[in-house]
């Protein structure tokens, strides 16, 4: 079920970025609010990025090469103030 949800299962610096099933699951059958932002440019989730993000994102989030979806707001303004630039993101919270 887990492998469902989540799309890196591991104990040490668990992830919680989601799979497509998983978001899906939050947002329709759980019914929690989430936010869309748009990436600054169209990017290939290459491994430093994904990781970079696991690092300090603290809810669950799913991620395409276009956009993330967050839910937590915080963090959505976050990316908004950074206008979707995700390498922006990762360097700030070094």
């Amino acid at each position: 079920m887990w492998k469902m949800i989540w799309r890196n299962i591991r104990e040490e610096n668990p992830s919680m970025r989601l799979t497509k099933g998983g978001y899906t699951f939050l947002k329709n059958t759980l019914d929690i609010k989430d936010y869309m932002i748009k990436l600054k440019r169209e990017c290939k989730l290459k491994p430093e990025i994904l990781l970079g993000l696991d690092k300090f994102i603290t809810c669950p989030y799913y991620i395409t090469n276009k956009e993330i979806y967050v839910f937590e707001e915080k963090l959505a303004s976050e990316l908004v103030l950074r206008a979707g630039d995700l390498d922006i993101l990762i360097v700030s919270r070094r």
